[in-house]
């Protein structure tokens, strides 16, 4: 009996990681009877999750295909599948996360997917995605993008978790600070652990670096050139010079939340971890 398990994300709580490393260890999966959705082909039959709830059998096929030929284990790890964070006319951190669980639940009950899911506070996950904003081209200041958030968008995870359980999936709720201090590898090996039996994980490793960021030095820099970049092409090749020179390996990570607001937004969500806790 092929288990389906479905990997929906947060963003920037390396999700990519775990995909590059199951395209990467293409042997190693084989081996241990996985079989991962490509990202371009979830990118089609997924997208931001309107495209699996518009044509969901695009995605069942594939998922058909991938049993019926033996595999034991079948991932779709995309971190859009609950749809856009920080939509400013909504009130919830991911406003979609609702209507699309209850697609997933009508469309995939035949696969009894496990759903997983993974957070990190919420004062390290808004500094980071707008990193990703300022990557993808966005030239606003932190304070810019942050101010118009604080004041209309509730963040706490709870709505995102509480529309995962809802579809009576069995949903693991993962939190990303609890398990990235160990590394990529130990990072990897811990979403492996919550389908594969103990005795099944071999040793590996996994050397190359994944989603390197800018430091703050390159931040400022990156956001004076996104206002000069005329086409992808020249985004890409701007992201990637940033990456390699100016990466927050080389520099200090970019500080744009102060100590008091960090504080308080613990405290506000405090919540949320009570919730994380009983996962």
């Amino acid at each position: 009996m092929a288990q389906l398990i479905f990997h929906l994300g947060a963003h920037k709580t390396a999700t990519s990681l775990i995909q590059k490393f199951m395209r990467d260890r293409s042997e190693l999966m084989k081996e241990l009877r996985i079989a991962a959705v490509s990202r371009s082909y979830s990118n089609v039959c997924v997208g931001w999750g309107e495209k699996f709830s518009a044509r969901p059998q695009l995605l069942k096929d594939e998922i058909k295909k991938l049993i019926d030929a033996g595999n034991k284990y079948i991932v779709v790890s995309h971190e859009n599948s609950l749809g856009r964070p920080f939509k400013r006319e909504c009130s919830h951190l991911y406003p979609n996360a609702k209507n699309l669980a209850e697609s997933y639940r009508d469309h995939l009950q035949e696969f009894n997917p496990l759903m997983v899911f993974y957070t990190r506070s919420q004062s390290s996950f808004l500094q980071s995605y707008y990193i990703q904003t300022v990557h993808e081209g966005s030239t606003k200041s932190f304070r810019e993008w942050y101010d118009p958030i604080q004041q209309t968008i509730e963040l706490s995870w709870l709505w995102s978790i509480n529309a995962l359980r809802s579809t009576n999936f069995l949903t693991v709720i993962k939190k990303f600070e609890d398990l990235s201090s160990g590394g990529q590898e130990d990072y990897i090996a811990s979403f492996l652990k919550i389908f594969l039996p103990t005795e099944d994980l071999p040793k590996f490793k996994y050397l190359a670096k994944r989603n390197i960021s800018v430091g703050d030095i390159g931040l400022k820099m990156l956001l004076k050139c996104n206002k000069h970049v005329r086409t992808n092409a020249e985004r890409k090749l701007l992201r990637k010079f940033f990456q390699e020179n100016f990466n927050n390996t080389n520099y200090p990570r970019p500080t744009l939340l102060n100590d008091r607001e960090i504080d308080y937004l613990d405290k506000l969500y405090i919540a949320d971890h009570c919730a994380l806790q009983d996962s």
